[in-house]
């Protein structure tokens, strides 16, 4: 199965449509708080269980989106995911440094 990637301005513009669209980020709290997409739920790459992700989502057929500092962590969070069976995972290209060089919005907590 083939990993499938996004650009950070696509990825907005689905936010807009899609309220409820699933953004996991999976840098470490402190790097979280210190300002990631807005929207994004932090879900360390060290605690992510694939089958946790998969109950957040209504059901498999919903995409997820995982991004961290620049493309490496949330790489291999996909491979987690899709090796344990979820096909609609998408990896965040660029990560947080290219939303930020983008200009979108970004939250700090």
């Amino acid at each position: 199965m083939k990993m499938q990637t996004i650009q950070t301005n696509e990825l907005y513009e689905k936010m807009k449509k899609e309220p409820e669209l699933l953004l996991i980020d999976v840098r470490t709290p402190e790097e979280f708080r210190a300002g990631h997409a807005r929207g994004a739920v932090n879900i360390p790459l060290d605690t992510l269980e694939p089958k946790a992700v998969a109950e957040r989502c209504a059901d498999r057929s919903g995409f997820v989106y995982i991004i961290c500092q620049s493309g490496g962590r949330s790489t291999k969070a996909c491979e987690r995911m899709i090796k344990a069976g979820y096909a609609n995972i998408v990896n965040v290209e660029g990560g947080t440094t290219a939303w930020e060089k983008a200009g979108l919005p970004v939250e700090k907590k």
